[in-house]
């Protein structure tokens, strides 16, 4: 997803921001990469709007995915 918007890979950190001065995705990659993990893991944490907090870095998106797939597997 970085090498398709040219943003650099090698500054990949998995507690930098998703946005603006972290990993520099702008608002539709990263609507584009919310779609690609729905496609690939049928799950969407954003539909419920429950949502609590919006994920601010890589890690909070990876723990967002993961409760809401313990919540629809349980």
């Amino acid at each position: 997803m970085l090498s398709e918007a040219h943003k650099p890979v090698s500054d990949f950190a998995s507690d930098k921001a998703l946005l603006e001065n972290g990993l520099g995705l702008d608002s539709l990659e990263f609507a584009v990469l919310v779609v690609r993990l729905e496609l690939r893991l049928h799950v969407d944490p954003f539909s419920s709007g429950a949502l609590e907090e919006f994920p601010r870095s890589f890690d909070e998106l990876v723990m967002l995915y993961e409760r809401q797939s313990a919540r629809a597997a349980g």
